[in-house]
């Protein structure tokens, strides 16, 4: 008969009430207590449904429940041993193995030892040519079966690798680190330890294995991390002096930047005054960027410009300057006057003179629309000009000509 339940508030049900939510329960309507909630009589991790001996505990097979069958106790079960009643050696198929068959007695028949008369632990029948595993073979091994060469007595302060430093204090005990150099202070020494700079990333896989990298950052592609790199042109901490020019508003700081961190890293541009700093964070980055801060809270003064950075990350810097843009369209002073050119009527934007008015914001400063007859304030207004190109060109202009 199927019990049913009712459903709690929180969706569960238990309808065998053996303490296993119907959802967890593999035997939902027959209480069982072994953890999946299905009946396991002898507790052999077998549900009674499959177990074939439910109440044979000892020595059950995992598979059916039952009991591994070794009649005559040898190690070897019945289903493998050709002989089931006779002890014998795990190597001879669990028969005996006759007397006059192993002539040296290390459990490998003659006829499949390759040293029958000499006794040995290899699988072969032959001996270990390095029984104590000390790097000496026993021909040249003083004490075969001592790894101190001590064949008595084991020194009080044994040094297994010969480098020096006894193994109790030694960080590498099986692996000659006499230095005792060891990157990222754990406990194991660079000799043997997988990573050495405790930067999660393997010495083999790591292009700085001494020096943390963990974002692997290696911006000129020469194989060499960031982080152990001498070439590597990046910052993960530089600054500058720059002298911003007196006067009110309109100074600028302009820096092209690219950036490589992690995302829990930080890269950092912080310029720093008299009248406070300002601080910016920059950002990961494809290829260069460029940033612009307005300077004008420090005019007349010597600023510090700061790049820092957390953890491996680093920063790319270049064309860091300070400009004025006197007249605010966004062009600084400096390259207004090196594009000076005349736009044949088609406004570009931008003031030509960086100190000169451009009432109607059509390219062309007043005074140069005054000299050739349209109307400063109408950006509608025509110029007169006798022979027009489709390509611009360098030409001095008089009142209703060209020449």
């Amino acid at each position: 008969m199927t019990i049913q339940c009712e459903m709690g508030p929180d969706g569960t049900c238990d309808e065998d009430e053996d303490g296993t939510l119907n959802r967890f329960d593999e035997c939902p309507g027959t209480p069982g207590y072994a953890g999946d909630g299905c009946p396991d009589t002898d507790g052999d991790g077998v549900h009674d449904g499959d177990d074939e001996c439910k109440y044979e505990k000892e020595g059950a097979n995992g598979e059916n429940g039952c009991p591994v069958e070794d009649s005559d106790s040898d190690g070897v079960p019945d289903d493998e041993d050709d002989c089931d009643f006779t002890a014998g050696p795990e190597s001879n198929d669990g028969c005996p193995i006759p007397e006059d068959s192993d002539r040296d007695d290390d459990d490998v028949p003659d006829d499949e030892d390759s040293c029958p008369d000499t006794w040995g632990s290899k699988p072969n029948g032959c001996p270990d040519n390095d029984q104590d595993d000390d790097g000496t073979r026993d021909e040249n091994d003083p004490c075969p079966q001592d790894p101190y060469d001590r064949c008595d007595d084991p020194p009080e302060d044994p040094d297994s690798d010969g480098d020096g430093v006894d193994d109790d204090e030694d960080n590498c005990p099986n692996t000659p680190n006499a230095g005792q150099a060891n990157a990222d202070g754990d406990a194991d020494g660079n000799a043997c330890d997988p990573d050495d700079d405790g930067d999660g990333v393997d010495d083999d896989e790591d292009n700085c294995p001494l020096q943390p990298n963990a974002a692997q950052v290696d911006r000129d592609g020469d194989g060499d991390g960031a982080a152990c790199d001498d070439d590597e042109p990046d910052y993960d901490e530089a600054s500058w002096q720059l002298d911003v020019p007196a006067g009110t508003g309109n100074v600028y700081f302009e820096m092209e930047f690219a950036v490589d961190k992690g995302p829990d890293e930080q890269a950092n541009l912080t310029i720093v005054g008299s009248g406070g700093e300002q601080f910016t964070s920059l950002q990961d980055t494809d290829g260069w960027r460029q940033r612009t801060l307005d300077l004008g809270t420090f005019a007349g003064e010597t600023v510090t410009v700061r790049l820092s950075t957390t953890g491996s990350a680093v920063i790319r810097a270049r064309n860091a300057r300070v400009y004025q843009d006197t007249d605010g369209d966004s062009l600084s002073d400096y390259r207004e006057n090196q594009r000076w050119t005349i736009p044949y009527g088609y406004g570009d934007s931008f003031t030509l003179s960086p100190t000169s008015q451009d009432s109607d914001g059509d390219g062309l400063d007043d005074d140069q629309e005054v000299s050739l007859g349209p109307a400063p304030s109408n950006p509608a207004s025509p110029l007169r000009v006798r022979h027009a190109t489709s390509e611009p060109r360098r030409s001095r202009y008089r009142r209703g000509r060209t020449r």
